[in-house]
């Protein structure tokens, strides 16, 4: 993508890819939570298993991550938000 002038790039971050830490090295500048339902609980062994996966997303991945004006955006209208 790089070479083919791909500058910015939109993508989910799936919560068994948090839970495995497969994101936690990626130079992200924003993270969007909108909800969370009871989707994936045959993977997380329970509702707050579940919620810390996608906690992680702005606790370790965008926390980290090396680039600058980083921008966390919440459902406010969700529980977890």
């Amino acid at each position: 993508m790089k070479e083919s002038g791909v500058q910015n790039i939109v993508a989910e971050a799936s919560s068994h890819a948090l839970d495995k830490k497969r994101l936690d090295y990626s130079n992200i500048d924003c993270a969007i939570f909108t909800n969370l339902t009871q989707d994936h609980l045959d993977y997380h062994k329970d509702f707050d298993s579940y919620f810390q996966a996608k906690k992680r997303l702005f606790s370790n991945v965008l926390t980290y991550s090396n680039k600058d004006n980083k921008v966390a955006v919440s459902n406010y209208d969700d529980p977890y938000g």
